[in-house]
């Protein structure tokens, strides 16, 4: 097969005699190409992924996830560049619900002009779609209030640090899926010191306190759901 020449030779055959990378956490299924995030999986797989190496829809117990693949660690420093930045804006503006709410109709347009370039998501993904909508709608409107109420080095550092911590317990609860231990003492680490920047804020309410806790508590909803989401979709 010329095409798969230039493949690393960890990508293996499946027992229907395709080619797919070897874990069914990337959710590959038999009969397609790998992707440029499978042959990424496969380079950074763990030992413990080894034994995954079929296309075979059966497991007995959820997997303890390993290391990301590197694009995926890209997108997400990208993402949480971005991420500042509007927040900065949102709080230096003199509307704040106006602002967020333009933020997030800016990201509706973007995702909209993405739409012909990617494949539709499983049917069994539209749900978890509607449920995000919504739930980020509440989130916008919780940025702003929260922001009119006290300042940024307050507010974000509480929304962003209190949410990691939530959405690891969540799918441990939820999902069964463990961590190594070097991983949660990394999230605990980050999180404790996130959170930390906030007791040197200078400005704020006991309102934007509570405002700020709500909203961590969406935050990690809609993580929780647009990850179930994005692994239904394929």
């Amino acid at each position: 097969m010329p095409e798969m020449l230039d493949l690393p030779l960890a990508i293996v055959p499946c027992r229907k005699g395709f080619f797919c990378a070897p874990t069914e956490r990337e959710r590959v299924s038999c009969g397609r190409k790998p992707r440029i995030a499978d042959v990424f999986a496969l380079i950074f797989a763990s030992d413990s992924d080894e034994a995954a190496r079929s296309c075979s829809p059966a497991r007995s117990a959820p997997p303890a996830v390993g290391a990301m693949p590197i694009d995926v660690v890209l997108l997400v420093l990208l993402g949480a560049c971005l991420h500042a930045t509007w927040n900065a804006l949102v709080k230096s503006g003199s509307d704040k619900q106006l602002d967020s709410t333009m933020v997030a109709l800016g990201a509706s347009v973007a995702s909209i002009c993405a739409l012909p370039f990617v494949p539709m998501p499983h049917i069994e993904a539209w749900p978890y779609i509607l449920a995000s909508v919504c739930i980020h709608f509440t989130y916008y409107q919780l940025v702003g209030a929260a922001y009119k109420h006290g300042d940024i080095g307050l507010v974000y550092p509480l929304m962003r640090g209190a949410a990691p911590l939530l959405v690891t317990f969540s799918t441990w609860l939820l999902l069964g899926e463990t961590l190594k231990p070097t991983m949660y003492l990394g999230i605990f680490t980050i999180s404790l010191g996130v959170l930390a920047l906030a007791f040197e804020a200078r400005g704020g309410s006991g309102k934007a306190i509570a405002v700020a806790l709500v909203n961590a508590l969406v935050i990690s909803l809609y993580t929780f759901v647009d990850g179930r989401g994005a692994h239904i979709a394929g």
